[in-house]
C-alpha cells in the first residue's frame, strides 16, 4: 500500500514517531539537568575535601608558605586544578595559588565574612571564567584565616557540550529508526485487516457461506472479524429466508392465477348454459378472494419486516375482545358443528393495538377451526398466572402436530402436508402473522401438541 497520510498505518507511524520525539526530548532534558547537577555536586564535594586538606595543612604550619607548597597535591592536571587564596584576619593576603597568576578570587574579605563553612556559590571572574567557590574561616592558634578555594566550571560545560552533541547526532537516527519500526509494526498489526478486506471482496450473493479469517479470536481484530462473521451469518440467513419467501410467494401467487386463467379459458367455450357460467364466475371469485387474502398477508409481513408498523394502543377487556373476535368466525365453527367455549377472568384489561392484536387472535382461532374434525371441540381461556403473565389459551381436539413440525410451524409458507393447505384454504402465513402480532406486543406464542389436540398459548408480560 502506498505511503499516504490517509491510511491508518502511516498515521500510526507518524504518531509513534511524534511520541518517541517527545519522550526523547523529555529524556534529553531530564538527563541533561541530572548530569549538570551531578557534575556541580561533584565539584562541591571535591572543593569540600580540598578545603579540609588545606585546614589540616594550616594546622601543621610553622610557615604557611612552605606548607601550602603542598597545595599542588590538590589537583593532578590543569583540567582539574583548584585555585586557593588565604587571607589574614587583618585583610592581608597570606597565600595565593601560582596558577591564578594575575587574577584574584575576590577582594580582601571584611571582618564579618569570617564565618565557617559558607555554602558553595558561582562567581564570574573579570576574564569571564565561571568559578565555583567555597570559603570558610579557620583558626590556628591565635590566628584566624579566611580561606577561598575555587574550581573552574568549564569542565561541567565541556561535558554537557559533549553530551548534548552526542544527543544531537544520535536523535535523528533514533527518530528515523522509530519511524521505520513504527510503520513496520503498524503494517504488521493491520495486516489481518488487509486479509479481511481481500476475503470480503470475494464474498458475493452466491457464496455468502464464506467467512473472514480469524487469526486470534482474543484480540481486537479477532473480535472485529467475529463480529463481521456474525453479521455475514445473519445476512446469509436473511438472504436465504428472502429467497424462500420469494419462491414460496411466487408459487402461492401462481396457483390462484393459474386457476383463474384455467377457469376463464373453460368459460370461454360456447354453448354452455347460464348456470355453468355462474359456477365459473363463482370459482373465479373464490380464487380471487384467496389471492386477495394472500396479497394482504404478504403486505402485512413486508411492513413487519420493514419495521414501519406503528402501534396505536388502547385499553381493552381481553375476555370481551376474544368473544368479539370469535363472533367474526363463529359461522365457520357452526358449519363444522364444533363445540366451542370461551371463559376466563372478566376483569383483565390490557393495552393493545386492536387491529393487529385481532389478527393474531383470529388467525389462531381460524387455525383451530380448520384442523379440528367435525363435532370436535375448541376451548378458549383468558387468565392470569401466578407470575402475573396474562395468558390467552386456545385448545383444539385436532390430530395434533408431531414434534418434527412444531419447531417450523411458525415459518412462513410452512405446511405439514397437502391436506392441511389448499383444501382448507390456507396460505401458510397465518401463524407467522400471529407470532409477529404478539411479538410486537412484547409477548410470545407457545405450542403444546399431542395426538389428542394442540394448545396455542399467548403469553403477554404483566401490565405495569
Amino acid at each position: 500500500m502506498a505511503f499516504s497520510y490517509h491510511n491508518i498505518r502511516t498515521r500510526l507511524a507518524l504518531r509513534y514517531t511524534l511520541i518517541t520525539s517527545v519522550l526523547l526530548f523529555l529524556y534529553a532534558l531530564s538527563t541533561s539537568l541530572f548530569l549538570f547537577f551531578y557534575l556541580t555536586k561533584q565539584i562541591d564535594m571535591n572543593l569540600k575535601e580540598d578545603l579540609e586538606i588545606i585546614q589540616e595543612l594550616l594546622a601543621q604550619a610553622p610557615e604557611i608558605t612552605y606548607n601550602m607548597q603542598h597545595e599542588d597535591s590538590l589537583h593532578h592536571s590543569k583540567r582539574y586544578e583548584r585555585f586557593v587564596e588565604i587571607w589574614n584576619s587583618d585583610g592581608t593576603l597570606a597565600y595565593r595559588s601560582q596558577t591564578l597568576q594575575q587574577r584574584t578570587l575576590g577582594e580582601a574579605p571584611e571582618k564579618e565574612e569570617f564565618t565557617p563553612n559558607q555554602i558553595p556559590y558561582t562567581v564570574v571572574l573579570e576574564d569571564g571564567t565561571l568559578m565555583r567557590f567555597r570559603s570558610t574561616s579557620h583558626a590556628v592558634g591565635n590566628k584566624t584565616y579566611f580561606i577561598r578555594i575555587a574550581m573552574s566550571e568549564e569542565l561541567v560545560f565541556e561535558q554537557m557540550h559533549e553530551f548534548m552533541l552526542m544527543l544531537l547526532l544520535s536523535s535523528p537516527l533514533v527518530l528515523i529508526g522509530a519511524a521505520i519500526s513504527g510503520y513496520r509494526m503498524a503494517r504488521r498489526a493491520l495486516k489481518p485487516i488487509d486479509d479481511m478486506v481481500i476475503q470480503a471482496k470475494k464474498i458475493t450473493a452466491e457464496n455468502l457461506k464464506e467467512r473472514l479469517p480469524v487469526i486470534n479470536s482474543n484480540d481486537e481484530l479477532g473480535h472485529l472479524a467475529n463480529g463481521i462473521n456474525d453479521l455475514l451469518f445473519r445476512v446469509e440467513s436473511s438472504y436465504q429466508q428472502l429467497q424462500r419467501f420469494t419462491a414460496d410467494a411466487s408459487h402461492e401467487l401462481r396457483t390462484p392465477l393459474t386457476a383463474i386463467r384455467s377457469v376463464g379459458e373453460v368459460g370461454m367455450q360456447e354453448g354452455k348454459p347460464s348456470s355453468y357460467y355462474r359456477e365459473v364466475i363463482a370459482s373465479m371469485l373464490e380464487e380471487t378472494n384467496r389471492l386477495t387474502h394472500l396479497v394482504d398477508s404478504l403486505l402485512i409481513l413486508s411492513k413487519a419486516d420493514a419495521g414501519v408498523v406503528e402501534l396505536r394502543k388502547e385499553r381493552i377487556n381481553l375476555l370481551s375482545f376474544v368473544n368479539e373476535s370469535f363472533d367474526l368466525v363463529s359461522v365457520l365453527a357452526d358449519e363444522r358443528k364444533l363445540n366451542t367455549s370461551i371463559d376466563g377472568d372478566d376483569g383483565i384489561f390490557y393495552n393493545v393495538d386492536k387491529t393487529i392484536f385481532r389478527q393474531a387472535i383470529l388467525n389462531l382461532i381460524d387455525n383451530a377451526i380448520k384442523y379440528t374434525p367435525t363435532s370436535g371441540s375448541i376451548r378458549i381461556r383468558v387468565f392470569v398466572e401466578k407470575s402475573q403473565d396474562v395468558i390467552i389459551e386456545i385448545k383444539d381436539s385436532g390430530p395434533g402436530i408431531s414434534p418434527d413440525h412444531q419447531t417450523k410451524i411458525f415459518d412462513r409458507f410452512y405446511r405439514i402436508d397437502k391436506d392441511r393447505s389448499r383444501g382448507t384454504g390456507g396460505t401458510g402465513l397465518g401463524l407467522s402473522i400471529a407470532q409477529w402480532a404478539i411479538r410486537i406486543h412484547l409477548g410470545t406464542i407457545t405450542l403444546e401438541s399431542n395426538a389428542t389436540g394442540s394448545v396455542f398459548r399467548i403469553i403477554l408480560p404483566p401490565l405495569v
